[in-house]
């Protein structure tokens, strides 16, 4: 049996240590890869969640773009019609409304309402 303080004492004793310290730096170690992947899976969830709002936001936005400039593109036909009736009529009158709707008509943005959230 060795005695205490014999190098075999103490060499048993550093490893005995060593053992324990290396257990504690892989258990320390697998804690810290283990957060580092649910953090990457939680950042990875997060980014697909603002992507797909991002989609859903874009499509609403550009249906209401397309439904704005069809609705001007309907009323651009029934002013233009206008032009020719007046045109045909000789009718400086409603010539003159006509071009003045279609200046209102094109002069106003398309009312799009963006809310930020």
């Amino acid at each position: 049996m060795p005695m205490p303080g014999s190098p075999e004492t103490i060499i048993a004793g550093m490893a005995v240590e060593l053992v324990e310290t290396s257990i504690k730096c892989f258990t320390d170690y697998q804690m810290c890869k283990e957060h580092e992947e649910t953090e990457r899976r939680y950042i990875a969830a997060e980014l697909e969640v603002a992507l797909t709002k991002i989609e859903v936001a874009k499509e609403l936005y550009r249906d209401i773009i397309i439904g704005s400039f069809a609705e001007r593109e309907g009323l651009y036909d029934k002013a233009m019609k206008t032009v020719d009736l007046a045109l045909e009529k000789n009718d400086l009158e409603m010539l003159k409304v006509a071009y003045n709707f279609i200046l209102n008509v094109y002069e106003k943005a398309p009312s799009i309402i963006i809310n930020s959230q």
